[in-house]
């Protein structure tokens, strides 16, 4: 008999994944949907302007929507 594998996000965030009996319970932490994520990615803008102060320019490449949400903020002075 063989066991099946799952994983499903359940009500307020929590997240199931688990193999037959065995579940494990964690918190699902969005990848780019969550003001947190948003706001470290941003610690990357601050990086390179500390660094480079004079750069015009900052190119990001576009997946999610976090990177470029927290680089865009940042880069422009605002906080998430």
């Amino acid at each position: 008999m063989g066991h099946s594998s799952y994983s499903r996000e359940e009500p307020g965030g929590e997240h199931r994944e688990g193999k037959g009996d065995c579940t494990q319970r964690s918190i699902f932490i969005h990848p780019y949907d969550d003001k947190a994520v948003i706001a470290g990615q941003g610690t990357i803008a601050l990086e390179i302007l500390r660094d480079l102060p004079e750069t015009d320019m900052i190119v990001v490449p576009v997946g999610g929507g976090g990177l470029i949400a927290g680089i865009s903020n940042r880069s422009q002075g605002n906080e998430t």
